[in-house]
């Protein structure tokens, strides 16, 4: 099932937005207070790394990423959205640690709580919807 051409994308619910936005904390809390050669901190800090900051990033261009696309394999656009969230989440944090390591101030805990905050922020911005269906002519926008 795909979603037809002009179909509205479903918005995320609150709780869903919330919860994105508190892995970052949930992380920080687990890496402060969990042994550091514990498995669980290394299994936790990764899959926040990896993930959320990604699908923050993604979750208030969803509508427009996916806007109007001709009606195609489900399974074809969830695989790209998980490369999608996997790539925004890596150049995020390639970013933030570049930007530490210029200014001096890298350390691991420091990336966490940056990516944790962008990922709160993104996570609770809203949905920016395509033109055409803010202005409700379906795109057919003429000079007058």
């Amino acid at each position: 099932m795909s979603t037809p051409i002009g179909a509205k994308v479903p918005e995320p619910s609150p709780s869903t937005r919330l919860l994105l936005a508190s892995t970052g904390w949930l992380t920080l809390l687990a890496v402060t207070h969990l042994p550091g050669d514990s498995p669980l901190r290394l299994a936790v800090v990764s899959l926040f790394v990896v993930f959320a900051p990604g699908a923050a990033l993604r979750l208030p261009l969803r509508a427009a990423l996916t806007g109007h696309r001709q009606a195609a394999d489900r399974g074809a656009d969830l695989a790209e959205a998980w490369v999608l969230v996997v790539v925004l989440s890596l150049s995020a944090l390639a970013l933030v640690a570049v930007g530490l390591m210029l200014a001096g101030a890298f350390t691991g805990l420091t990336t966490l709580v940056v990516l944790a905050v962008i990922t709160m922020a993104c996570a609770l911005l809203p949905t920016i919807r395509p033109a055409a269906e803010q202005d409700g002519t379906g795109g057919d926008r003429t000079a007058g």
